[in-house]
């Protein structure tokens, strides 16, 4: 292989090396390289070696750097992993690490960082969580660990336990200085724990936790404590003042009595049963009988069996126990007594108490639904049976079996026997049965005699609206009701209902005029025609008599004949008016009721006759009249407003949807604003012309 010489301006990478390097010019190995100088670009005279990648140096693999001189560096641009040691041999000359600028300086994760000169300083260094051990406990002088405030504070993690060969000693250099202890503080084997503070400085004990001593008796002037969990208090007894009872024995069982601020005394024992009794604010309560002023009896023995009496707020006094089955007496302004008399000790459900001898009280016995009587001899019992001897208000109980209840009393006087079909009435002193009759006969008055039954049947049953009628003798059967119909007979005297009355009836024996029959005289308010020829008309032809008179041809018109002559038709007839119209003369005109009409939305109208009063469409305050329709030629038509709020303004050649439209004069509307205010117009064919207006107000 050819030796290659680089030049200053090239740089050797790795894998040019590790491809050049096999075998070098002189046949020699990689691992024979023993030195490897690069010069820095920068000409200054330094020497560098640049790793532009990541290097391991293996235990079988060195890499050793010559610095020259203390003026010599090495600089590392990327990470150094080394999986060994880095050792300095270069006597005096120190290896600095220094990370200049934002480079970091990263130490291995595992391993030793030493030199070979034995122990090393840290001058001026911030160590976070370091892991200090090894040496002896003296070596270490001092230790002060900075927190981010300005004080320094010493945290102790977890439990500490100092010995007799071991001290710790924390110096509180003033009072803005706290020492805070977050765990346990132990003392252990013969030496004291000393907590020495100066001038104000506090020691401030943990809020939670155990202040645990082994030798602590006394601790002197504690101004106040708080709460002690546990324990046993071996000291002089404590004061009342300081919540203590004073005293170092007391009676047993007995009760406490204040004394003030004195210390605390006990009664005795007592006797059992005894209430303790207050002798006042003056004196101590003792043990004693309790009064009946305070709810007691005033006395240690009662009579057994005996009632208690009261006697004011004296001790009450027992009454002599009373035999059996006597009573209590109340006496007023004395004391009870037993009574005389006595009751029995039990008494049954629903029995009754009575004397059954002098001052003794016995039960009668219950007995279902009956009543109190009394024997011949006067005991009274409970018994179904009245005795026969009892009266009400001196009068007989009627009975079964007795005297008959008489008419007055109610009764019927009479020993009755019963018949099916029987009918009971009464006589002149007794009630009698009148037998049973045949099925269908009617019980019949006889007046003051016995009532009897009639000959004469009716049926079981009849059915709605049917009647009654004697289908033979003695024997009534119903009619079959019909519906819309009289009740006619037929010509065998048989009735029914029928919906046909029978031609030979009359009325007032006048003839019934009927449909088909005879034709209903004048006299009788008909015409007395059966047929007429169509439009003829009926006119009286002489003194009740009617005929037609015959139609003629169209134009013509009817005229009177005179009192008494028949009327004629005439083709020119006579008028006898001042008033001229184109084929004669009418004496006066009168026009129908005006009926109201109301404009719809087009402002139009539909007429039906000569005279209508007008409205607005909605009964608007005002509303134009467009156009009118239903109007013919020569028609003549009068109009007003319906309301003097409603306007009606009668426009000239309106706005036409249906109807025809007014040809008004002068060309201009006609405003109507009052009742009296009014149009008159004539149909031309085509549309409707004015013929007159009038406002007939102020």
């Amino acid at each position: 292989m050819t030796k290659r010489v680089w030049t200053t301006d090239e740089i050797i990478t790795k894998a040019l090396l590790d491809t050049v390097l096999v075998t070098n010019a002189n046949g020699e190995s990689a691992d024979d390289l023993t030195k490897l100088a690069v010069k820095d670009q920068s000409g200054a005279g330094s020497f560098a070696t640049q790793l532009l990648i990541a290097e391991t140096l293996t235990a079988d693999h060195v890499l050793t750097l010559t610095l020259n001189n203390a003026d010599r560096t090495i600089d590392l641009s990327g990470d150094l992993t080394l999986a060994g040691d880095l050792t300095t041999t270069v006597g005096t000359v120190a290896l600095a690490a220094d990370a200049g600028g934002s480079s970091s300086l990263t130490l291995p994760a595992s391993g030793t960082v030493a030199t070979l000169a034995g122990s090393e300083a840290l001058t001026n260094k911030t160590i976070t969580a370091p892991d200090i051990n090894g040496g002896t406990a003296d070596s270490l002088t001092s230790l002060s660990i900075r927190s981010t405030g300005a004080a320094f504070d010493l945290l102790l993690a977890t439990a500490v336990a100092f010995g007799a060969d071991r001290t710790l000693t924390i110096t509180i250099p003033d009072a803005d200085t706290a020492l805070t202890l977050t765990g346990d503080l132990i003392r252990v084997g013969a030496h004291s724990l000393t907590l020495r503070t100066s001038a104000t400085t506090d020691i401030t004990l943990p809020t939670t936790g155990t202040l645990i001593t082994n030798a602590v008796t006394a601790l002197a002037s504690l101004v106040t404590v708080g709460t002690i969990g546990t324990g046993v208090w071996q000291g002089t007894p404590v004061t009342v003042p300081y919540g203590g009872s004073g005293a170092s024995t007391l009676t047993d069982h007995g009760v406490l009595l204040g004394s003030g601020t004195a210390a605390i005394s006990a009664t005795s024992a007592g006797t059992t049963g005894q209430p303790l009794l207050s002798a006042g604010a003056a004196a101590d309560p003792d043990w004693g009988t309790l009064s009946a002023a305070y709810g007691g009896t005033g006395l240690t023995t009662i009579t057994d069996h005996s009632v208690m009496l009261g006697s004011g707020t004296g001790a009450v006094t027992p009454l002599t126990v009373g035999t059996d089955g006597k009573l209590l007496r109340g006496a007023t302004g004395a004391d009870p007594t037993w009574s005389t008399l006595t009751i029995p000790d039990t008494i049954g459900a629903n029995e009754l108490l009575y004397a059954s001898g002098a001052n003794v009280l016995a039960a009668i016995t219950a007995a279902a639904s009956s009543i109190l009587v009394t024997s011949a001899g006067s005991v009274p019992s409970l018994a179904t049976d009245i005795p026969t001897a009892v009266t009400i208000g001196a009068a007989y109980i009627y009975r079964a079996g007795g005297t008959d209840v008489p008419l007055a009393d109610g009764g019927t006087n009479a020993s009755l026997t019963a018949a099916v079909g029987a009918i009971p009435y009464s006589s002149a002193t007794a009630i009698a049965l009148l037998a049973a009759g045949a099925a269908g006969q009617l019980l019949r008055s006889g007046g003051a005699a016995a009532p009897t039954w009639t000959t004469l049947t009716i049926p079981a049953t009849i059915g709605a609206n049917e009647m009654l009628y004697a289908s033979g003798a003695n024997v009534l059967a119903a009619i079959a009701a019909a519906n819309s119909g009289v009740l006619v007979t037929s010509a065998g005297g048989v009735p029914s209902v029928a919906t046909d009355i029978p031609t030979a009836v009359t009325i007032g024996t006048a003839y019934i005029y009927r449909v088909g029959g005879t034709d209903v005289a004048v006299a009788d308010g008909g015409t007395g025609l059966g047929t007429y020829t169509t439009g003829d008309i009926l006119h009286a032809t002489g003194a009740g008599t009617l005929a037609g008179l015959a139609d003629v041809a169209v134009g013509q018109v009817l005229c009177s004949g005179g009192v008494g002559v028949i009327a004629a038709w005439s083709a020119t007839p006579t008028f006898t008016s001042s008033v001229q119209t184109g084929r004669g003369e009418v004496g006066r005109i009168n026009v129908k009721d005006d009926t109201g009409l109301t404009m719809d939305a087009n402002g139009e109208v539909t007429v039906t006759q000569t005279y209508h009063s007008i409205d607005t469409n909605g009964a608007g305050a005002t509303d134009d009249l467009q156009a009118i329709t239903g109007g013919a030629e020569g028609d003549i038509l009068i109009i007003y407003p319906v309301d003097a709020t409603h306007t009606v303004v009668a426009k000239h050649a309106g706005a036409a949807t249906a109807g025809d439209v007014l040809n008004l004069a002068g060309g201009a509307d006609f405003t109507m604003d009052e009742n009296d205010d009014f149009l008159m117009l004539l149909h031309d064919g085509t549309v409707w012309q004015e013929i007159s207006r009038s406002e007939n107000h102020a």
